[in-house]
């Protein structure tokens, strides 16, 4: 199945924005603050831990501070880096992912 035939998780899997940052805070785990929530892609569960963590795009975190702070690309990846990556738990998360290349 192609991502333009609905992607590769089945439709009943997918939730919106609101359902899983109320699903993060029911099960304990962090959400950034509300500015950040265009880079909110999903959430992630663990066997190893009863948590669900928020799960966001670093990419769209560096590209909304680019576009909405009028940071450079290196402020930018180090607001991302020092101040929301940097405190990030395990325990709680959040967690951040990086898109793979083909």
């Amino acid at each position: 199945m192609s991502e333009e035939e609905g992607g590769f998780v089945p439709a009943e899997w997918r939730i919106d924005r609101l359902e899983a940052k109320q699903d993060v805070e029911r099960a304990g785990g962090a959400l950034l603050p509300e500015q950040y929530d265009g880079a909110l892609v999903g959430i992630a569960a663990s066997p190893f831990k009863d948590c669900i963590f928020a799960l966001y795009s670093l990419e769209s975190l560096r590209n909304g501070l680019m576009i909405l702070d009028g940071m450079t690309e290196e402020g930018a990846e180090d607001f991302v880096c020092y101040n929301i990556v940097g405190v990030a738990t395990e325990e709680e998360g959040p967690l951040f992912m990086v898109p793979v290349e083909d």
